[in-house]
């Protein structure tokens, strides 16, 4: 750590807690992803390596600001 001092160190690394950091990682993968794919969470999801459920999960409970990225969701109509 000789090219770091140690208070430069903290400054860096303990001034956001990791989950904030990992949270906005994650919203910014996330993000590209839905730009990438005009915001179809399918398409982001395969990109990411995720199945559907669990990107809209991340999404509606993690981070809700970028429901407004992705496309409305379309429910198929039910057989009667």
């Amino acid at each position: 750590m000789d090219w770091l001092s140690s208070a430069a160190f903290f400054a860096l690394y303990h001034e956001i807690p990791l989950e904030e950091e990992v949270l906005k990682f994650e919203r910014g993968r996330i993000s590209e992803a839905l730009a990438k794919v005009n915001g179809k969470v399918t398409h982001a999801a395969k990109l990411l390596g995720l199945n559907y459920q669990k990107l809209a999960y991340i999404i509606e409970t993690k981070h809700p600001d970028l429901l407004k990225k992705r496309t409305p969701v379309r429910r198929r109509p039910r057989k009667q």
